[in-house]
């Protein structure tokens, strides 16, 4: 299932059939018990802000990895999926829980806030956000052989209400294995994934897709060329 607002990935956890179950039912009650309790600083009384910066990877331990090491170099903040207010959280939703999208879509919302409460001081990197999520929520949704949705199409719509990043990398790592998906990791694939080329459709904010074979701390040198292109 796909989730648009912040309501609608919500609903699912305010579904009484799983009120009884705590595990669930403790989600919901500490996103909005903890992941709103700092105040945002009002941006329109004319003081500038740092660049907001999303890191994603079909890799998420390099992922994670290279929004480390790219906080340290800007002297930034890191900002980790997902965030802390859910972290203990995470154990629950495996790829088999039909619930990890909307758990996901909540940690989105978490890190918007968070961004919105530091930004102001120090450069933000956050570790996996919407649009990879998105491309493999919708490639699983798709049969096999269908192509992906064209340029344009209302399923690669930005939510409103969640914040818009001023730049985004994708690393693409050829020999590792997204997830739900099978093949050999080991051999390089010589097909374009078809959330790959949904990706490359998410046109509402630059999105630096750089292709690589291995983990290699070198691609931070490219990284860095793209964020600084963005954010002249």
């Amino acid at each position: 299932m796909l989730f648009y607002t912040k309501a609608s990935a919500m609903r699912p956890f305010e579904s009484k059939t799983l009120w009884p179950f705590q595990d669930y039912r403790s989600v919901l009650q500490d996103f909005e018990r903890n992941c709103f309790k700092e105040e945002i600083e009002d941006i329109s009384i004319g003081r500038g802000r740092y660049p907001f910066i999303v890191i994603e990877s079909n890799n998420r331990t390099h992922r994670d990895l290279i929004t480390s090491k790219l906080a340290k170099r800007f002297f930034g903040n890191a900002i980790y999926s997902p965030p802390e207010c859910l972290a203990m959280h995470k154990e629950v939703f495996s790829e088999a829980n039909p619930l990890l999208n909307a758990f996901s879509m909540l940690g989105m919302y978490a890190a918007s806030h968070s961004v919105k409460t530091s930004y102001m001081n120090k450069p933000i990197i956050l570790s996996g956000y919407w649009n990879y999520a998105t491309a493999l929520a919708l490639d699983a949704i798709l049969p096999n052989k269908t192509q992906a949705p064209p340029w344009g199409s209302d399923c690669y719509r930005f939510p409103n209400d969640l914040l818009l990043p001023d730049v985004t990398v994708f690393i693409y790592l050829k020999k590792s294995k997204p997830p739900n998906k099978m093949f050999n990791w080991m051999v390089e694939e010589t097909k374009i994934p078809r959330w790959l080329e949904m990706l490359t459709s998410m046109t509402e904010h630059p999105i630096d897709i750089i292709e690589s074979c291995v983990e290699d701390l070198a691609i931070l040198v490219e990284v860095e060329r793209c964020i600084d292109r963005r954010c002249e």
